[in-house]
């Protein structure tokens, strides 16, 4: 039983009443911000008037009377009553709070009688504090301890069980949370991941200049701020060993089961579990499971006619084959998505001809990118809630108030002019697509890679792969030695898997 404020008070009134009647008691009591002391007889009433947030003593008169009513029963004064041979009493409370001298002496009483209770004390928190769960740290942390402990009491000291499908950001972050609200025996939370490491689509992910196009600072956990960043658009290696060491911190290693790929969940109606099929291994059960599979964990490979029958080599950018060696060859990409224009510069020098195929061209923005230093607390946090407010803004502008999305389209078409000053491709590379209706890609390199005398942007369809090169619709040749594969991913399949 739980609840809070005057809830609070009855939840000990019923419980009160059931020991009267000889019925069952609960098996753990969760009282948050208790209203119990009907007289207001707490001197922190008016002590604490000034810094509650959210209750005002001058509404607590009318009300109690009202509640109270005639009748006026003796469960009614919880602070009043024989308090021994309670279940397990949980009370949470901010030290700010006008009703804190009510949470105060129940504590004290139960303690004087014998009981178990424990006393969540929190400095500087208002009235009820928890309600602000999402949004205040010291509200999540208040709502992890009191659920862990009513598990604890009530769940014969077995949490449910939990599987998670996947150990990058989503399986990550997830496993953090359990584990800070009492997941710690590896009975109760396995993350699975077919992969023989964490890291999801950034240990898959090693193509040349693999980044993220979102600041450190802000494409990191909240509560886990990353100290690995070399960067103000993280590499791909920071944010691997940024994954890994939280996965060693907040010791989920003993919880993972890599290279096992999940084939089949299926839900046992009649025992209530999950029944998981991992490919050449024993089934697991779950009371609970949870996708974290990612939307970019399947590559998408194109059905080009003849592909399977070129005589070089061919390998998607997440399947990056570091063997090929790439100096001095023709090398073909077929397609513009965020992970072409990272690796298209990274290689564009190395290359003796590069020839990219184009289905439509994106809006590309310059990408503010800098190395930073040694980390500072006060900076990173500045710099979380700066790029925080930038991207929702931009969000805005690609949804409601298209106004909004004006400044991406211009500093998109200032890039090109500055960057590209070939005309014809220039032409070749402008958006025929307002802003927004594909992703924005960040970058300060590609436009300056495609110019270059030995690079060639082909916007003709392809109409199939020969064995030396790649063949379009108006019957060009364009020979190649190799084809990368920029195609992105199956992010509409990502489940059905």
């Amino acid at each position: 039983m739980a609840g809070d404020s005057a809830g609070g008070g009855i939840v000990m009134a019923l419980v009160l009443r059931l020991r009267a009647a000889g019925e069952e008691l609960p098996g753990s009591i969760g009282l948050i911000s208790p209203w119990l002391d009907l007289d207001l007889g707490s001197p922190l009433l008016r002590a604490n008037a000034a810094t509650d947030a959210m209750l005002d003593p001058a509404w607590l008169p009318d009300t109690a009377a009202r509640y109270r009513g005639a009748a006026d029963s003796p469960e009614l004064r919880p602070l009043e009553a024989d308090l021994a041979g309670l279940p397990p009493v949980h009370v949470v409370a901010g030290t700010e709070e006008i009703l804190l001298g009510d949470s105060d002496a129940l504590v004290a009483r139960i303690r004087d009688a014998g009981g178990a209770v424990d006393h969540l004390r929190t400095a500087g928190m208002w009235h009820a504090y928890p309600v602000f769960a999402g949004m205040l740290r010291e509200a999540d942390e208040a709502v992890a301890a009191l659920g862990a402990a009513i598990r604890r009491d009530c769940g014969g000291g077995r949490n449910p069980r939990v599987a998670v499908v996947g150990a990058g950001f989503g399986g990550i972050g997830l496993g953090m949370t359990l584990r800070a609200a009492g997941w710690t025996d590896p009975g109760e939370l396995t993350i699975l991941d077919r992969a023989d490491d964490v890291g999801g689509v950034w240990r898959a992910n090693t193509y040349p200049g693999a980044a993220c196009d979102v600041p450190s600072h802000l494409y990191s956990f909240s509560g886990a701020p990353g100290s690995e960043w070399t960067r103000r658009f993280s590499p791909q290696a920071d944010i691997l060993a940024y994954l890994k060491r939280l996965t060693r911190e907040h010791g989920l290693t003993e919880h993972l089961r890599l290279g096992t790929e999940v084939t089949e969940a299926r839900w046992d109606e009649a025992r209530s579990v999950w029944r998981l099929a991992p490919a050449g291994d024993d089934p697991i059960e779950a009371d609970v499971l949870v996708p974290a599979c990612g939307q970019l964990s399947r590559p998408a490979r194109p059905a080009i006619p003849g592909l399977d029958r070129f005589a070089g080599s061919v390998f998607h950018s997440a399947e990056w084959d570091h063997g090929v060696e790439l100096d001095g060859k023709r090398v073909a990409v077929i397609g513009t998505g965020a992970s072409a224009i990272q690796f298209v510069p990274a290689i564009v020098d190395r290359v003796a001809a590069l020839t990219v195929f184009q289905r439509s061209a994106p809006h590309v923005i310059p990408k503010p990118d800098r190395a930073y230093g040694a980390p500072r607390p006060g900076n990173r946090a500045c710099a979380r809630a700066f790029w925080s407010a930038f991207f929702e803004m931009g969000a805005l502008g690609l949804t409601s108030v298209r106004a909004a999305a004006l400044p991406f389209r211009l500093a998109s078409a200032a890039l090109r002019r500055g960057q590209v000053r070939d005309p014809a491709l220039r032409a070749r590379l402008t958006p025929d697509h307002p802003i927004g209706c594909k992703r924005i890609l960040i970058s300060s390199d590609y436009y300056p890679a495609l110019a270059r005398p030995h690079a060639d942007v082909v916007t003709e369809p392809i109409a199939r792969v020969t064995a030396t090169g790649v063949r379009t619709a108006d019957g060009a040749e364009h020979p190649a030695d190799v084809i990368i594969l920029g195609t992105g991913f199956a992010a509409t399949d990502f489940l059905a898997r």
